[in-house]
């Protein structure tokens, strides 16, 4: 694999600077960002690399260990992505994206926990009482795997969940699949009760 012309953290070594002066941010943002720059750096001091084999030793500069931190995430990143593919079924695949409304953003940057937890609940809420509804001829348990995004391309916060749901549901040990080819549920259903103050069974019924 061809490594990128530049890394995040020459980017930052360049002009993090300039653009935190520009562009305040939170002590937290602030301490991830310097990590990130100094990974694998002299900053970070080091450690003997030694082969056990041949006792070939290679100085190595230690990790910053951020979770932010593309460099330190990649051999998790690889180690998750293999674990969930092992997962997967000989089955179709959706893909849906629940997001809150951008006015939302003062109040969840300032409650993070709750406000994102509330977030989850919700996708969650909506996905079981949907596969729960005869009306979709599915009656059991769905699966699926729930990715939070807090931002868009722009690097904007943009708060939302990637979630990945499999054609089907589990009900009495037995998978169902679904009938419909092309999606699981319908969009603007799903829709209409995500955002719905109360996800009730009548909720779902009405949709």
């Amino acid at each position: 694999m061809n490594r990128p012309p530049f890394e995040v953290a020459e980017v930052l070594r360049l002009y993090g600077d300039a653009f935190l002066q520009a562009h305040p941010q939170p002590p937290h943002v602030c301490s991830a960002l310097n990590l990130i720059r100094i990974c694998r750096t002299a900053a970070l001091d080091g450690h003997l690399d030694r082969c056990p084999q041949c006792g070939f030793e290679r100085p190595s500069y230690n990790s910053c260990r951020n979770r932010h931190c593309p460099k330190c995430q990649t051999t998790a990143k690889q180690e998750w992505l293999e674990a969930r593919r092992a997962e997967l079924l000989d089955i179709p695949y959706f893909h849906c994206v629940f997001t809150l409304p951008h006015e939302f953003n003062p109040l969840i940057l300032q409650n993070k926990e709750a406000a994102l937890g509330l977030l989850f609940k919700a996708v969650n809420e909506t996905l079981k009482g949907f596969a729960a509804e005869p009306k979709w001829k599915l009656e059991g348990q769905p699966g699926f795997i729930a990715i939070l995004h807090t931002w868009n391309q722009e690097l904007m916060d943009h708060f939302h969940l990637h979630v990945i749901i499999p054609a089907g549901v589990l009900r009495e040990k037995e998978f169902i699949r679904a009938q419909q080819p092309n999606f699981l549920f319908p969009v603007r259903a799903l829709s209409r009760v995500f955002a719905a103050p109360k996800r009730s069974a009548d909720n779902f019924r009405r949709k």
